[in-house]
């Protein structure tokens, strides 16, 4: 047995408290009493808690809370163990085990303080003042408050004043910045005494929209009778609605909806319009312009000129003089010499004196060639027609371009249009890699050239009647070539001893768009006997 009544601890009356343990050895049980009548005598009723310790130096805790019942003022608490069970009688002899007495004053209940949530003042778009009541009881109490997306809070935010003493309804706020515009927050008064953190009721406000930030960015791929408007959009997490004005002078004129044409959240998002119907070598004024729920924000006025031909020309700082570019290119009927000219930029229109028909679906071998080995090689059509070389959409592939008479392969979407559309091949070093942008300003080593070829529509089958084979007494095969013109074909030989035939031989049935051989096996056939077919 050990007396450490001299040492001492406060408990209130209806708080909650943990003892915390260790035995020296398993299958130790504890068993607590406070004499909480002060009667020198630990009764059965007042066991406050019990608890196993079952390893060696480990920590076990237990909790009890005083009765409001408990006779104020100091008296004692005793801990006892024993050996394999619990122990109910405080002056048991016991074969193992020990005992501790301890003093502990026992304490009115310290009362909470009352909490309110009040209305937030001062809601900018960055910022707001929280706001709430504190009536601290009579025991000290710490403000703060709780705020955040959702009723999880996440942020904590010190009040004043504070600490809040006395028993009067005190005001208390807080400051906090650093928010997002135009979203809702929730919050929350909070006060803390020696008992614990309690909390007022959850509140909400929002704070105010802005304006969305706008910038307009440079004009890209500028031709003679179009051009792509750019910007760039912060819509402040508000829904933004994106257009464009544009016209000869800064009174502009007309606009178009942007691409994307609304935009949310706080991040700056890039945003575009393309623009057709222009005028030959004019200035144009173009600006962005972003609307949302806090009014119209629009970007600074910037300018670019059309080019004096329909489609933007490139630009080759030091082009193909010193070895780097094409030198012929070849596509169906198109057979073209490209000579190493035209400062500053290299490039040459060949569309009003080359042409070549081309069909949807097909596949086409381009055969080009190079002053210098290991050139870096794209090839455009403009499929839509609108004067505008797409740089994702209408590239129809890379090559690298390394020997005399390389070649490369070329598919016609399905999509194209019909009619005459500009071919692009752009060459350059291929040190730094492919060509990426058809109007690149800004390109050092290489040249370009444009073609036109003729997107041919869908139509009927090309049939072609070849001679006769493996002609015997009665029989024969006949032959052709027939070109589906990628719609669903089916194949047949009409044969008979006039050119009125009179029967037929069923061949197959063809898809796609290429040249294939096709066969027919007539019957009934007459030996010696001349057929037409």
């Amino acid at each position: 047995y050990h007396d450490y009544t001299a040492l001492s601890t406060n408990l209130n009356q209806s708080n909650l408290y943990t003892i915390s343990v260790k035995a020296g050895y398993a299958s130790t049980y504890a068993t607590f009493w406070i004499d909480y009548n002060h009667n020198n005598t630990f009764d059965a009723g007042e066991i406050i808690c019990q608890v196993y310790c079952g390893s060696p130096g480990a920590t076990y805790n237990v909790t009890f809370t005083p009765p409001l019942s408990a006779t104020l003022g100091t008296t004692v608490l005793r801990a006892m163990t024993n050996y394999g069970s619990y122990n109910s009688d405080p002056c048991a002899s016991l074969s193992y085990g020990n005992c501790s007495d301890f003093t502990v004053n026992i304490t009115a209940p310290v009362p909470p303080p009352t909490i309110t949530t009040t209305a937030a003042t001062g809601v900018t778009s960055a910022a707001a003042n929280l706001n709430g009541i504190v009536n601290a009881n009579g025991t000290s109490t710490t403000p703060s408050f709780n705020y955040g997306l959702t009723v999880a809070y996440g942020n904590t935010a010190a009040a004043s004043p504070s600490p809040v003493t006395g028993s009067i309804d005190t005001p208390v706020s807080a400051s906090i910045s650093g928010l997002s515009p135009n979203t809702t927050y929730h919050y929350r008064a909070t006060g803390t005494n020696v008992n614990g953190t309690y909390n007022g009721g959850d509140m909400t406000f929002t704070t105010n929209a802005l304006l969305p930030t706008v910038t307009t960015q440079p004009a890209t791929s500028v031709s003679g009778v179009s051009a792509q408007l750019n910007g760039i959009i912060n819509p402040n997490n508000a829904a933004t609605t994106v257009k464009f004005a544009y016209g000869l002078t800064t009174a502009y004129g007309d606009t178009i909806t942007g691409t994307p044409s609304s935009l949310t959240g706080v991040a700056p998002q890039g945003v575009m319009a393309g623009i057709s119907g222009l005028s030959f070598n004019t200035t144009y004024h173009f600006k962005a312009l972003g609307t949302n729920i806090a009014g119209t924000q629009t970007g600074t006025d910037l300018t670019f000129t059309t080019l004096p031909t329909v489609t933007c020309i490139p630009v080759y700082s030091s082009g193909c003089g010193t070895g780097w570019g094409l030198t012929n290119f070849a596509l169906g009927s198109i057979s073209q010499a490209i000579p190493c000219t035209g400062t500053p930029s290299y490039y040459h229109d060949y569309t009003a004196s080359t042409t070549t028909d081309l069909i949807p679906n097909n596949s086409y071998t381009i055969t080009m060639s190079g002053n210098y080995q290991n050139l870096y090689v794209t090839v455009w059509i403009d499929l839509n027609h609108n004067n505008i070389f797409d740089v994702a959409t209408e590239k129809l592939g890379n090559a690298y371009c390394y020997s005399v008479g390389y070649t490369m392969g070329i598919t016609i979407p399905g999509s194209a249009l019909p009619g005459p559309a500009r071919l692009r091949i752009m060459a350059r070093d291929y040190n730094v890699g492919y060509p990426t942008d058809p109007c690149s300003q800004t390109e050092i080593l290489g040249n370009c050239a444009d073609f036109t070829v003729n997107i041919l529509p869908p139509g009927p089958p090309l049939a072609t009647t070849n001679a006769a084979t493996n002609l015997g007494g009665t029989i024969a095969t006949l032959n052709g070539v027939v070109n589906p013109d990628n719609l669903s074909t089916t194949v047949t030989f009409d044969y008979g001893l006039t050119i009125a035939y009179g029967n037929s031989a069923t061949g197959t049935i063809l898809t796609g768009g290429t040249n294939q051989n096709v066969y027919g096996y007539p019957t009934g056939l007459l030996s010696n006997t001349i057929h037409s077919r």
